[in-house]
């Protein structure tokens, strides 16, 4: 069999499978099974692939240094069998470059078991091009074209178009349901190109551009260096403990919504009408979710 250049996916999912069924394996099994589907394999890679599954999604392969195998624990089979499921629909949907079941373990580890219900149905949505209403926490009915899903800080945010044609981002934790319509909608590959490699949260809104000043935690620095929240965004002032960004740029409660899942890592300096739009939808939310 000829053998496949390296695909981190295919790999975890040779993996996963045996493991979450509960064999036991050591590495010269693990490179057999990665040589019986044509995948080139090292215990380099190998090793690569055990730190992947656990820092950046949840997975703990456990070894047993006695009896000299790896095995997954009991109360990881359920994440392992949940992202596999997530990456096969993914796989369906090629197009959809950025799901692949990225910190699948908050959507599990947190019980949100919506928001992974509200995944699959807005993936399946968007594969067959089809209109879906979303309602919000707030009690908001939106109804969208959805057109693309990315993660960041283990948050999962929806890009679509809205009935006036502008396209939008909203995070997960604002949707409360979503609902596949009977109503279909044409894809524009010119959207899919303006969303690449975009963050975007300020995509689609109508205000004006403003200045905005955030003040960001150090230990998030990083991810904002790589992938930045706007493409306007200069760093202007490094502190002990953050660093203070700037940016050029129209927004609303998406980006109310995005400071606010941070949990106090980002606070805003100015404008004081984005802090008033914080305030107030924390408030809502409060009220909503009050015990």
């Amino acid at each position: 069999m000829e053998s496949k250049s390296y695909n981190p996916l295919l790999s975890i999912k040779l993996l996963l499978q045996p493991l979450i069924g509960g064999v036991k394996l050591n590495f010269s099994e693990i490179e057999k099974i990665f040589s019986a589907a044509g995948v080139k394999s090292s215990r380099r890679t190998i090793q690569r692939l055990f730190e992947l599954l656990r820092s950046d999604y949840g997975i703990q392969i456990k070894y047993n240094k006695t009896k000299n195998y790896y095995f997954l624990p009991e109360e990881t089979i359920l994440i392992a069998k949940k992202f596999l499921e997530l990456n096969q629909l993914a796989e369906q949907q090629h197009w959809i470059q950025h799901v692949q079941a990225v910190h699948l373990n908050y959507l599990v580890v947190e019980k949100s078991q919506f928001n992974y219900i509200n995944l699959t149905t807005l993936l399946d949505a968007a594969w067959k091009e089809q209109v879906c209403e979303l309602t919000t926490v707030s009690n908001e009915k939106l109804e969208v074209k959805p057109y693309l899903i990315k993660s960041y800080n283990k948050q999962y945010h929806l890009f679509y178009l809205s009935n006036d044609n502008l396209l939008k981002v909203i995070s997960f934790e604002m949707i409360e349901s979503a609902q596949m319509l009977k109503k279909s909608f044409k894809r524009n590959e010119a959207i899919n190109t303006k969303i690449e490699g975009h963050y975007g949260v300020d995509l689609g809104e109508k205000s004006l551009q403003e200045d905005i000043v955030l003040e960001i935690r150090n230990d998030l620095v990083e991810t904002f260096m790589i992938s930045p929240l706007h493409h306007s965004q200069q760093l202007i002032e490094r502190k002990k403990n953050n660093t203070i960004f700037s940016y050029k740029m129209s927004y609303g409660e998406q980006l109310a919504s995005f400071i606010i899942s941070q949990k106090g890592n980002i606070s805003v300096q100015s404008p004081s009408h984005l802090k008033g739009m914080i305030y107030k939808l924390t408030k809502r939310l409060y009220k909503k979710h009050k015990p």
